[in-house]
This record gives structure tokens, C-alpha cells and sequence, in this order.
């Protein structure tokens, strides 16, 4: 069995940020930003930390695909889907300004997005990963941790991001049209993750780059 330690799980799962992995919803993810109202930086911090957390429970729900757990949720994967496709949707005329009541805040709205969010995660399995996933079926107990260690540095820019740039983009001009802005990306995104294309985004992008530099 190779020998895959904490850190280099973690700058694996850090690399992977930037495969098709996850960009294809990057701009959704900064349009959420762009369209969210300024807050304090502890908010701020608590808000990526819910929304990387959210993130990080699909992403280990899918790894674990083998376990009793897992089978269980990729049973009910299509379901949630398009429950997590509606929750998107939502999102996005919230943060459109459609309910002026209410706001996109909190942890559990947070969290909320970030496993809605992690619908849109295809599995760009590199070596690392690969590893990891051979570790899930040997030992299981240090498969997960080192899961863990993957989605912590695969989730860690999302905090990053949610603290540098609301107080950038709170400096733009016109706070209604960047909200409907990014109100409008997240509806795209529900359309996006309900009907699967995400996935198809991301393969293409497999197919037309070489990716083997990032996916470690």
C-alpha cells in the first residue's frame, strides 16, 4: 500500500482547486460573494468555514461510495440533486433581491450552500486520490482522515476567498446590480446541477487539457 501522509493529502486536495474539479462553479462561487452584503470578518470567516464544511460532507459522502453510508447516498444521489438544484435556485432569488426580507446569513444557510454547492464536485481522480481511495478499502479508520485532509485543502480557498473579497467588491459601484448578478449565477447553477451539465462542463474541460500537473 503507498504511503500518502497528511500533507501531502492536504496540497493535493489545495492543487485540485484549481482542475475541473471545481472551477467549473468558481464563478458561481464569486458571484455569490460579489452579490452577498458586507460583514464583519468574523461572519465573514464563519460564513466559508459553513459553506467549506457543507462542501466537504458531499465530497466525503461521494469518496465513500464502498461503505454501507455511501451506497446509501449514491442511491439517493439523483433526488438530491435536484433538491439541492431547488436550494440553489432559492439562493438565487433571495440574493436577486425577489424576498428583501430575507437574507442569505447565518452558518446553516451557509453550510446549506456549501452542500448544494458540492453537487456540482466531479471526482478528477489523480494519483493522490487514487491512493487514498485504496487506503478507504484497507483501512478505513486512515482512508477518512486522510479524506479529511484532502477536502480540508481542497475547501481551504473557499474560506480564503470569503474573506479577501466581499470587502473588495463592496467597493464597486452599484451594490442592486451586482446582487442580481450574483442572485442570477446561482440560478444558472441550480439549472446547471440539476440537469447534470456541470459534469458534462468538466469533462469536456478533461478532455481538452492536460491536468496532471494539478491533479497530484
Amino acid at each position: 500500500m503507498t504511503e500518502i501522509g497528511f500533507t501531502q493529502a492536504v496540497l493535493a486536495g489545495l492543487a485540485s482547486f484549481l482542475t475541473p474539479c471545481i472551477l467549473p462553479m468558481l464563478p458561481f462561487y464569486l458571484g455569490l460573494l460579489l452579490g452577498s452584503r458586507p460583514a464583519a470578518m468574523r461572519n465573514r470567516l464563519a460564513s466559508g468555514t459553513a459553506f467549506a464544511g457543507g462542501f466537504m460532507m458531499i465530497f466525503l459522502l461521494i469518496c465513500l461510495g464502498s461503505t454501507a453510508l455511501g451506497r446509501m447516498f449514491l442511491q439517493a444521489y439523483t433526488t438530491l440533486q435536484l433538491l439541492a438544484a431547488c436550494g440553489l435556485a432559492v439562493a438565487g432569488l433571495i440574493l436577486a433581491g425577489v424576498a428583501p426580507a430575507i437574507r442569505l446569513t447565518g452558518i446553516a444557510v451557509w453550510s446549506g450552500l456549501g452542500l448544494a454547492f458540492g453537487f456540482a464536485w466531479i471526482a478528477c481522480v489523480g494519483p493522490t486520490l487514487s491512493a487514498i481511495f485504496r487506503t478507504v478499502s484497507e483501512e478505513m479508520g486512515q482512508g477518512i482522515s486522510l479524506l479529511l485532509a484532502y477536502g480540508i485543502g481542497m475547501t481551504a480557498p473557499f474560506i480564503l476567498l470569503s474573506l479577501l473579497l466581499p470587502p473588495v467588491f463592496a467597493l464597486l459601484p452599484g451594490a442592486r446590480s451586482r446582487a442580481m448578478l450574483g442572485g442570477g449565477g446561482l440560478i444558472l447553477l441550480a439549472c446547471l446541477v440539476g440537469t447534470g451539465s456541470v459534469n458534462r462542463i468538466a469533462q469536456w474541460m478533461l478532455e481538452r487539457q492536460d491536468w496532471s500537473a494539478l491533479l497530484r
